[in-house]
């Protein structure tokens, strides 16, 4: 009996051709909506607010009643209709709100924290806002981002792939706001320090770019020596007098006339120590492009040595994995060879049990190996962004 007996697996039709070029839009609820309070892993959250209350949406209606939960949030504006055990999708019986939708979606208002921000804030905002895994378990997030040791962390991978028929949503998000996943990705490489999740080498150039734009202010850096100015008015001007004579009382006089003014002007203003620094300046920019320039080659030279140590692992993790698979073959043909001989009353129970032991470690064994290699896969994937695994 061959172990291989799914070369390369099964492949039915995904039908993602349907979605995957069309936009998302948005369907807003109508009517009585339903929420249960738990849509999560772990203990169901425990609601906070009352028959009759109105909410808004965005607003928290049920907080998480343990480390293992998670916080559950108005979908809609309205009134709070009933709190009562309602039948959810799976057949089961959960506390759910039942609220009386306006129409409205009045949104809740929430006050933002400027950056930067500490990871305790961080994990904190993740578990206020309820975030949880779309794997089908619904995971809280904010679990997942509180490792025992912060540092013990390798990778980040933004997991996108969707293996089931006709899903597309992730694909469309990645299309559709590439920005807000890059975005996310840092906020999360912000609390794990070695991971391996940004992609340096790229924002080595963006580091050189930047560096070579201000060389180039350096250099024009010397027209901050020098300036114009110019004005223009127009108006009535006034002239007052006085007149007197000994022979007359004194008089005043006041004559008005519409005149223009036009001033042009130049001005150069040079501090010594600036301009004596000017080609310092310049010289030490330049130096900073340099520097920038190196970064990006060592960056580029880590991730070439990284793919190919990566490549190296994984030829060899192939090869054990062969051996494996041949060794789980033959244990496997043993334990048959065995079941038969049990039935025929040549070996006893004590000797299945071995052979089955056997065939058991033997899977273990292979399972291990196999697991090895689509993690060794999978990472070389992320740093080439090259796709090598079949979905």
């Amino acid at each position: 009996m061959s172990i291989l007996t799914f070369k390369g697996g099964v492949h039915p039709y995904d039908g993602k051709e349907l979605s995957k070029d069309v936009a998302v839009r948005k369907v807003l609820p109508k009517g009585e909506v339903v929420i249960p309070v738990a849509q999560h892993i772990g203990a169901p959250a425990k609601p906070v607010v009352e028959v009759g209350q109105r909410v808004l949406k965005g607003q928290l209606i049920a907080e998480a009643a343990g480390f293992i939960s998670a916080n559950i949030h108005s979908s809609v504006s309205g009134t709070v209709k009933k709190i009562e055990q309602r039948v959810v999708p799976n057949g089961s019986k959960v506390l759910s709100i039942v609220i009386e939708n306006d129409e409205q979606y009045e949104e809740f208002q929430y006050e933002a924290k400027e950056q930067p921000w500490s990871k305790e804030y961080i994990r904190e905002a993740v578990k206020d806002c309820g975030v949880v895994g779309l794997g089908g378990a619904c995971f809280p997030t904010n679990v997942k981002l509180t490792p025992k040791d912060d540092n013990a962390i390798d990778y980040v991978i933004v997991n996108a792939a969707e293996c089931e028929p006709y899903i597309t949503s992730d694909y469309r998000r990645l299309v559709e706001q590439p920005q807000e996943v890059i975005e996310g990705l840092k906020i999360v490489l912000s609390l794990f320090e070695n991971a391996k999740g940004a992609p340096t080498y790229e924002l080595a150039q963006v580091k050189e770019e930047i560096e070579r734009k201000l060389l180039t202010k350096e250099k024009r850096a010397i027209l901050n020596f020098f300036s114009l100015r110019g004005s223009y008015q127009y108006g009535m001007f006034g002239n007052e007098g006085t007149y007197t004579d000994v022979a007359i009382a004194p008089y005043l006089t006041y004559t008005t006339q519409a005149q223009r003014g036009y001033t042009v002007g130049a001005g150069v203003n040079i501090p010594l120590d600036g301009l004596f620094d000017l080609k310092a300046r310049v010289n030490r920019q330049k130096l900073a492009v340099k520097g920038a320039m190196l970064e990006k080659e060592v960056k580029y030279e880590e991730m070439k040595r990284e793919i190919i140590d990566l490549y190296a692992t994984a030829n060899s993790q192939l090869s054990v994995l062969k051996l494996r698979a041949e060794a789980l073959e033959l244990a496997t043909l043993q334990y048959e060879i065995a079941e038969k001989d049990f039935t025929n009353g040549a070996i006893d129970s004590g000797q299945l049990s071995i052979e089955k032991q056997r065939q058991s470690t033997a899977m273990e064994a292979y399972e291990k190996s196999k697991f090895e290699l689509t993690k060794s896969l999978m990472i070389l994937e992320v740093i080439t962004r090259t796709p090598i695994l079949r979905k």
